[in-house]
């Protein structure tokens, strides 16, 4: 049995996209509130490890920079990112070695996500509560309800409303004025609360799995 000293668990930055992952699997990593500029700049003095970006702050000069992510890769240290502006970011520097995980990430890769405020979304600070959603909910949602109108249409309508103003009760009063029929908007309502359908939240439990399949298998490395 090995005497070595146990690696430092992964950091993650994360908020409302963490509640879908058991506490006993967050209690493996080294969990931060969602991160801000600046955040990773005071980790380059620090032994490199594994960091996982989950949810962060948008808007203005709030959000983490390409620049810093790059900076902590050329350190030495492990990025991942998934969801939120975890994916924006290893969407973008996935060259420079920032490992993407997730369907977001995927899309924005593809190029079928055509704005970062796509994937923005109001949050109560402290508790960091979504109040409110992202486009990317809204397109996942679109994809389930199998609507009358166009789902470009529907999604449209929702990319309209501001993020930081747009709510489900915002979307269907926009869907209803396009004509949207009360059976289709009763079950997309239905469907808002099934916090299973959360896109943000599948790829940031996909990305927590990964990493702990890995601290699991990584004693029986030789």
């Amino acid at each position: 049995m090995s005497t070595a000293e146990d690696p430092p668990r992964p950091m993650v930055f994360g908020g409302p996209s963490l509640s879908m992952v058991p506490t006993e699997l967050l209690a493996r990593f080294d969990v931060r509130p969602p991160v801000k500029r600046g955040e990773l700049a005071a980790l380059q003095a620090q032994t490199p490890r594994t960091l996982l970006i989950v949810d962060g702050l948008f808007g203005g000069s709030m959000a983490v920079t390409p620049l810093e992510c790059r900076q902590l890769l050329d350190l030495g240290w492990r990025l991942l990112g998934c969801s939120s502006i975890g994916a924006l970011r290893a969407s973008e520097l996935w060259s420079a070695g920032m490992i993407g995980v997730g369907s977001i990430y995927q899309l924005l890769r593809l190029e079928k996500i055509p704005a970062d405020a796509d994937v923005a979304v109001a949050y109560a600070a402290g508790s960091w509560h979504e109040l409110g959603v992202s486009v990317v909910q809204v397109r996942a949602l679109v994809a389930r309800i199998g609507p009358t109108s166009s789902a470009a249409e529907l999604v449209q309508a929702a990319r309209r409303i501001h993020w930081l103003e747009r709510s489900w009760a915002d979307v269907f009063n926009a869907w209803s004025a396009l004509g949207v029929d009360s059976a289709t908007l009763a079950r997309a309502r239905a469907l808002s609360t099934n916090e299973a359908l959360h896109p943000k939240k599948l790829d940031a439990l996909e990305a927590i799995r990964l990493l702990c399949a890995e601290q699991w298998i990584s004693p029986l490395k030789e």
